[in-house]
């Protein structure tokens, strides 16, 4: 894989074309710039703790307060933060995905470079995130609680998306093959290689370090950059890496492959999405016919374990833990529970299912009388799927472990699904808050005892 990526990279390097200017011109106040050669954080570095730093953890339960709120306890740690706020607040956003204004301003404070580089917004907030003493983070919890709101409620982007970061240095050293690094701050990266090779960011000549990052978390944040040409996609704080591959390209060129994995517990508790976010389109509940055929879904490693639903009666146990089959794949596992007869356990954790797969799932409860163990921890589940699974629960009575820790359920849903275990005639435990989330990504199922 590592080869293969290298030849992309020397094509993408052998164009004699001259690279258009990419950046956006904006009137924005005097000490910020829009000169392309200052815009480093694709390729700003600063080194990484070396040890486990503690987690982060408090941010998330700060209210929800405007940006000029959220950046008031930082006047005395950001130097013109308020006339860096004023100029993000000039900015007219599009409601895309549903962001308040205040939220689409926090991203933009966050790529806005300043003069000098090293008081920009995101060059100090990186600073901090990255120390061990986590007392310093304090001041910053409005904001962080704010943006990475933000960032909940961008669609992430496809299945083991790789994005692009580099850094004028050789810093290779510190990336062995196989070992697990955790990267503390906001990482911003791209997805195009024609950027970094831009020699303004990490160029083609000279002492470099190329990260190819194969990743999960990413959000795609042009349309709230001062840069949408830069393709910018920006990684969450206190994401963990491991390195699958270091190579020496030559010509000064070190390739570091890296592959994001699910620490076992979360580095950053995540925030609960705001019950003010509008849903999303769900089909609510509106089929219950028991299909007899598998249904035919996109992911062939997935259809194996469909087909094994209709056609195995020793299928017991189906465990499909961090496999990104997203909403689609939930639908079509629903799809096929409708008629399953035999299955009692099944692992979905950390896949990204949201509101609909949720949806999808629950009304196949409606009618499945063997499942017993279900577990969707780590879905990014809001309220509204939470809703979906509680009303189900009113009707099952074979389910007795549901497990929802890790996802951004609020006090509505939580709300509903207490309602539902008071109603449920069956011992159910619905499992919120420990969740164990291991590194590996793997399909299995197991069967009964023949």
């Amino acid at each position: 894989m590592l080869t293969s990526f290298l030849e992309q990279l020397i094509t993408k390097h052998s164009y004699r074309k001259t690279l258009k200017p990419s950046l956006a011109i904006y009137l924005m106040a005097a000490r910020f710039t829009d000169d392309t050669k200052e815009i480093q954080r694709f390729s700003d570095y600063t080194l990484q703790p070396r040890r486990m730093l503690p987690p982060i953890l408090g941010y998330e339960t700060m209210p929800l307060v405007s940006l000029e709120e959220a950046v008031e306890p930082l006047h005395a740690l950001v130097p013109e933060v308020e006339r860096m706020t004023w100029t993000v607040k000039q900015n007219h956003f599009e409601d895309d995905h549903h962001l308040t204004d205040d939220e689409a301003a926090s991203i933009l404070l966050y790529t806005m470079e300043w003069e000098p580089r090293n008081q920009s917004f995101y060059a100090i907030l990186n600073a901090t995130l990255q120390a061990a003493n986590r007392q310093l983070l304090k001041p910053w919890f409005l904001f962080l609680r704010l943006i990475m709101t933000s960032l909940a409620k961008l669609p992430s982007e496809s299945v083991n998306l790789v994005v692009y970061r580099g850094v004028k240095l050789d810093i290779s050293a510190q990336y062995s093959t196989g070992t697990t690094v955790t990267w503390w701050g906001l990482s911003s990266c791209t997805k195009s290689l024609n950027v970094l090779s831009n020699e303004q960011f990490l160029g083609q000549t000279g002492t470099r370090t190329l990260f190819n990052i194969e990743c999960h978390s990413a959000k795609s944040i042009k349309t709230y950059s001062l840069f949408p040409e830069e393709e910018e996609v920006l990684l969450p704080p206190a994401r963990q890496f491991q390195v699958t591959g270091c190579l020496n390209a030559g010509h000064g060129l070190h390739i570091v492959q890296l592959k994001e994995v699910q620490p076992k517990f979360p580095l950053i508790n995540p925030v609960p999405v705001p019950s003010s976010t509008p849903p999303k389109v769900t089909p609510h509940f509106t089929s219950t016919h028991k299909p007899i055929s598998p249904p035919i879904c996109k992911d062939p490693r997935l259809q194996t374990h469909i087909d094994a639903l209709f056609s195995d009666p020793t299928l017991t146990t189906l465990d499909l833990q961090g496999n990104q089959i997203r909403a689609q794949g939930a639908g079509d596992l629903a799809q096929a529970l409708l008629s399953n007869k035999t299955l009692t356990t099944l692992n979905l954790g950390m896949n990204e299912i949201g509101d609909q797969g949720a949806g999808d799932l629950a009304n196949a409860l409606l009618s499945n009388k063997t499942l017993t163990t279900l577990d969707l921890g780590g879905n990014e589940i809001g309220d509204q799927g939470a809703g979906d699974l509680a009303k189900a629960l009113l009707s099952n009575k074979t389910l007795t472990t549901l497990d929802l820790g890790y996802n951004q359920i609020g006090d509505q849903g939580a709300g509903d699904l207490a309602k539902a275990l008071l109603s449920n005639k069956v011992t159910l435990r619905i499992a919120t808050l420990l969740t164990l989330i291991p590194t590996s990504t793997h399909f299995s199922h197991r069967h009964s005892p023949t």
